[in-house]
């Protein structure tokens, strides 16, 4: 993640093992579900997605600590749940 901290936007690099669909769920230091970024299909290899800083409603959310959930579903159907990420959020 760069830049972390952050204002108001981040990029999230990760290694995709399997070629398939890349979402990113957000929560807040609380557990809520803030955000859910879902992508298109990547390849193997490394790819970026980047987050502005909102909510699913669009609204700028408060300054503090995010949870970045990776998860891939790849062409054949299987789940595989990425390391978390931890950024933080500065007004």
């Amino acid at each position: 993640m760069f830049p972390n901290p952050f204002n108001p936007k981040t990029i999230l690099k990760m290694k995709v093992p399997e070629m398939g669909k890349v979402s990113i769920h957000i929560f807040d230091i609380t557990g809520r579900k803030v955000r859910l970024i879902e992508t298109g299909i990547f390849q193997v290899g490394k790819v970026e997605i980047s987050w502005d800083g909102k909510n699913m409603g669009g609204e700028k959310l408060a300054s503090g600590l995010y949870i970045f959930k990776p998860i891939l579903k790849t062409l054949d159907s299987q789940i595989l749940i990425g390391k978390s990420i931890k950024g933080v959020l500065v007004k």
